[in-house]
Formats: structure tokens, C-alpha cells, sequence
């Protein structure tokens, strides 16, 4: 609890020694999350070591490789990211996060055949995830069904629709089912809230060919 309060009040290297002692006194998969987190947030390089060292003794600690998963994720390291959430669905077949980051890492490097069967359980289990309506709808238009995918992308935007990376991913389905017009509409709206997200390069030249 003193980690706690002195992570919430910026004292990262205090709460990083709290941390640590109160690691040694009884190690626990959420100290050593929140040991790494405060690592991270102090700019140590360390901060995924100190997971990994977990992990070497408690190698099916879901809630551990998940956090070195989604930091591999961060750090753009796809490679190492995707192999750790393969090792977690081996363990936990039905771990929605995982399932759902594998299937976008796969659609990421144009794997749409190995990244179907993912997505597809990560919606059976979890039909009104956004996140998962998203990358449902990304890979299944790279897959073809550009229908399944503008359904999908509708339901994603309408309970998010102030994350621009859904609507721009909306607006490529409708443009596929022949709604152009709609696609303009709201990459235009999209575009026009200046803010940034990370797909808004690829945005702007896609509003470009809808323009031309």
C-alpha cells in the first residue's frame, strides 16, 4: 500500500524499493506487475527482466505473461509479442485478450487465414467487445467479407465513437460494400477533430482517393 501511494504521488524510485521488499516477503503475480509498471513509468530498462524473471518460475502465470505480452506489444516488438500470446492461449484457450491481440498481430503482418480462427472464438466469447468487434471487422474485410465486417465496425463505433482508429477501419468496410458516401462522411469528420491516432496517416491519404 505505501508502493501504492508513493507510485500515485510520483515517487518512482521509492515505490520501485517498496515494491521490491514487499516482493520478497510474499511474492505475489501483482507485485511483480506493479514492480515492473513503476519500472516502466521511471524509464528502466529492466521493467520486462523483472516479469520475465517471474515468469521463469511460474511459467504459466497468465496474468504476468499477459503484461510482458502487451509491453513487447508497446515496444512494437511483434515478434516477441506474438510468441507470448501463442504461449497463453496454450495455457488459457479461451483468453479473449490474447486471442484478440494475436489475431491483429497475424492481420498486422498479412496473416488473414491464421488470424481467422482467433478472431473468430475471441467474438464467440466476447460478442459485444469493441476491441474485438474491431479487429473482427479489420480481418474479416482483409478476408473478403467486407459485409460481416461493415456490421462488425457499425456496432464497434456505436459503443465507441470517439475512437477514431474504429471509425477509420468503418469507413475502409463501407467503402468495400459500395457506401462511399457515408466512408467520406465520417473520415472526413474523423480527420477534421485534428487529434492524433495511429493509423491517421494511412487515414488521410485513404480521405484523399475518396476525394479524387
Amino acid at each position: 500500500l505505501r508502493g501504492d501511494l508513493a507510485n500515485a504521488e510520483g515517487r518512482l524510485g521509492e515505490a520501485r524499493n517498496l515494491y521490491k521488499q514487499a516482493l520478497k516477503q510474499g511474492p505475489m503475480s501483482a507485485r511483480a506487475i506493479k514492480l515492473a509498471m513503476v519500472e516502466r513509468r521511471a524509464g528502466n530498462p529492466d521493467a520486462v527482466s523483472t516479469l520475465q524473471a517471474w515468469l521463469a518460475d511460474h511459467p504459466d502465470d497468465v496474468a504476468v505473461r499477459l503484461a510482458v505480452a502487451d509491453a513487447r506489444l508497446s515496444a512494437q516488438d511483434h515478434e516477441a509479442a506474438q510468441g507470448e500470446y501463442e504461449k497463453i492461449i496454450q495455457i488459457v484457450p479461451e483468453n479473449v485478450v490474447a486471442l484478440n491481440n494475436l489475431a491483429w498481430l497475424l492481420w498486422q503482418s498479412g496473416n488473414v487465414t491464421a488470424a481467422l480462427p482467433h478472431i473468430k472464438t475471441a467474438l464467440e466469447l466476447a460478442p459485444e467487445s469493441p476491441q474485438v468487434q474491431d479487429t473482427a471487422g479489420s480481418v474479416f474485410l482483409a478476408a473478403g467479407d467486407a459485409k460481416s465486417a461493415a456490421a462488425l465496425l457499425r456496432r464497434a463505433a456505436e459503443a465507441n465513437p470517439q475512437d477514431a482508429t474504429i471509425r477509420y477501419h468503418l469507413a475502409q468496410a463501407l467503402h468495400a460494400v459500395g457506401e462511399s458516401k457515408q466512408a467520406y462522411q465520417i473520415l472526413e469528420q474523423v480527420l477534421g477533430d485534428g487529434e492524433p491516432f495511429p493509423e491517421r496517416q494511412q487515414a488521410e491519404v485513404f480521405f484523399k482517393q475518396l476525394n479524387g
